[in-house]
């Protein structure tokens, strides 16, 4: 019974430590999330970019030329940064709208960021990738599609 008690107590106090470490956390942080996962061909799909960094960090341009680079997407419309809180936590909302006109899946690349703390180091944050689906125009039940007819 004392081992178990002497477990649980290193285990409470490593992970307290591991909690004060990550709360002093000086680093920039980029998600990346989209609106829907599966669109139909011309939808609009919406990719929504979260910049969480410290207070008076200076950040650079996301490298949104990236989408356009990316195989069967087409970027469509960038909406402008918005702000949300700037102490203690500086985050950013970018927004982007994509679509495709090719059907499967493609792999939305990773955003990153350029930026500078505000103790003059500077370094890039990335983002993770995701994929999204693109369908073809649904057709309803076991219908057989007509001929073409003659003019």
């Amino acid at each position: 019974m004392r081992m178990l008690k002497f477990w649980c107590c290193l285990f409470l106090l490593i992970t307290g430590f591991g909690l004060m470490a990550q709360s002093a956390d000086n680093s920039v942080r980029v998600r990346a999330s989209l609106g829907s996962s599966a669109i139909q061909l011309g939808d609009p799909a919406r990719l929504t970019v979260t910049i969480s960094a410290p207070a008076r960090t200076q950040l650079g341009q996301t490298n949104h030329e990236v989408l356009n680079q990316s195989e069967g997407l087409e970027l469509i419309e960038q909406i402008p940064r918005n702000q949300s809180a700037s102490d203690p936590t500086l985050i950013v909302h970018e927004e982007y709208v994509l679509t495709s006109f090719t059907p499967g899946v493609f792999l939305v690349p990773p955003l990153s960021v350029d930026y500078e703390l505000p103790d003059g180091s500077r370094g890039e944050a990335t983002g993770q990738s995701a994929s999204i689906t693109v369908t073809a125009i649904p057709v309803e039940g076991n219908e057989e599609i007509s001929p073409i007819k003659d003019i």
